[in-house]
């Protein structure tokens, strides 16, 4: 609280604004490109069946932007949120033909899980993709 003259007018109140609002978004990349990048508006919930759909637009993007890349197959790596493991996610992965790798708690066992993707990497000499995952929650 500031001192002020007893004839001096009363502070202004500034008026509140609203808050940006939260957006989620998936994003996918490997480790040369970003493949796909999608935003879900305020309010909105990523739901198994939103999620699958997202992968077989992954897949459709992969398939554009990495030519001949996708034959030698992609490891696929995400977090474990409900709506990754829903029946329609795990059901869109296996129809994409994606290697699912498990997901770890810690953060030491995920590395030793990526440590084969790496090994297969550059045993063929960098001609495959380690596709991952990750839910962000940024202001707009």
């Amino acid at each position: 609280m500031a001192w002020k003259h007893v004839s001096s007018p009363p502070p202004r109140k500034f008026r509140v604004v609203a808050l940006a609002h939260k957006l989620i978004a998936t994003v996918f990349w490997d480790a040369e490109v970003t493949v796909l990048i999608d935003s879900l508006e305020h309010g909105s919930t990523i739901t198994g069946i939103y999620y699958a759909d997202l992968i077989r637009k992954a897949r459709a993007a992969l398939k554009e932007k990495r030519r001949g890349k996708l034959c030698h197959g992609v490891q696929f790596h995400q977090e474990n949120a409900p709506a990754h493991t829903s029946s329609q996610a795990l059901a869109a992965i296996r129809n994409v033909r994606f290697e699912l790798l498990p997901h770890q708690d810690q953060q030491l066992n995920g590395i030793r899980a990526l440590k084969k993707c790496w090994s297969k990497c550059i045993s063929i000499e960098g001609d495959c993709i380690c596709f991952l995952s990750q839910l962000k929650s940024d202001k707009i």
